[in-house]
């Protein structure tokens, strides 16, 4: 009596075959790689209300001068790091910056740059301290959180305070999980964060000076 014997895999099969192991993990990677790109953009609520009329005129001139020299010395100690990314003094410039921005943007009650300063000011942290490796990828996020800062101000200084454009892309990369552990999210890996258009800073604009109490 005959007997059907199974069929065989041919020899380049077998030796192209995956284990079942190994394609297990791959298709399990790539599932959660398509979920985290499926998942919602998370809402950002940041106020970008401003009345000039609660704050001290001397205060606010003060704050939007400081900040602007802020901004100058973190592009430089930026540029600084391209030819040297150990460069200790122009990373704790850029946090200094932000550190110093979120303190007193916070007490005029400025949200919108107070959120910005506090995340980006966070992840210099970790540059700083070493847990996170300041690579091209990095000083893009740094650079962009800088060029954003400077649209904030300038745009507070126009008397035209609003939300930039790329404000809440920005926003959620930097609040993200994986970039506190040095990992750029999946939906920002190939996802390039474009700069904002910024105005020329020039004189505080007269709808500002007038609306600031003591004017």
């Amino acid at each position: 009596e005959s007997k059907t014997r199974p069929a065989q895999k041919s020899p380049a099969a077998a030796l192209t075959a995956k284990p079942a192991s190994v394609q297990v993990a791959a298709d399990k990677a790539k599932e959660e790689e398509r979920e985290l790109k499926a998942e919602p953009a998370v809402p950002i609520d940041v106020s970008f209300e401003f009345d000039a009329e609660t704050i001290d005129r001397e205060m606010f001139l003060t704050f939007i001068d400081e900040c602007l020299e802020h901004i100058q010395a973190s592009e430089e100690a930026l540029l600084n790091l391209e030819n040297n990314v150990e460069d200790s003094s122009s990373i704790n410039t850029v946090f200094r910056a932000f550190h110093t921005v979120k303190g007193s943007s916070s007490f005029l009650g400025l949200s919108g740059v107070s959120e910005l300063a506090h995340h980006a000011e966070s992840l210099l942290v970790k540059i700083r301290d070493k847990e996170i490796n300041y690579d091209k990828k990095f000083a893009d996020i740094c650079l962009r959180s800088v060029d954003i800062l400077k649209t904030l101000i300038t745009s507070l200084k126009a008397g035209n305070y609003k939300k930039p454009d790329n404000y809440d892309d920005l926003l959620r990369l930097l609040m993200s999980p994986e970039l506190k552990k040095g990992i750029i999210p999946a939906a920002y890996a190939d996802k390039k964060i474009a700069a904002p258009k910024t105005e020329k800073a020039g004189p505080v604009a007269e709808t500002v000076k007038t609306a600031l109490a003591g004017e």
